[in-house]
C-alpha cells in the first residue's frame, strides 16, 4: 500500500510540470522556427508524450493494486479494430 502510494504521488507530482513542458513546447512548434529547431522541438514533444505516457501507466498500475481501477465496458466492432 506505501509503495502504490508513494507511487501516485510521484506521478502526480512529475505530471504537473511534464503538462507544462508540453503546453509550451506546442506554443514552440507554432512558432517560426529554423529547420534545426523544428527537429529539436518534435524531439521534445516525441519524448514528452512517451514520459507522460509512463507517468500514466505508473498511474493505472497503482490505480489497480489499490483496487480503485474502474473498467469501461464499450461495444465495439473487433473486424475495424483489427483492419
Amino acid at each position: 500500500e506505501a509503495k502504490s502510494q508513494f507511487l501516485a504521488n510521484m506521478s502526480h507530482e512529475m505530471r504537473t510540470p511534464l503538462n507544462g513542458i508540453i503546453g509550451v513546447n506546442q506554443l514552440l512548434l507554432r512558432s517560426k522556427l529554423d529547420s534545426e529547431q523544428q527537429e529539436l522541438a518534435k524531439l521534445i514533444q516525441s519524448s514528452s508524450d512517451s514520459l507522460l505516457n509512463l507517468i500514466n501507466d505508473i498511474l493505472d498500475l497503482t490505480r489497480v493494486e489499490s483496487g480503485k481501477l474502474e473498467l469501461e465496458y464499450v461495444d465495439f466492432d473487433v473486424r475495424n479494430v483489427v483492419e
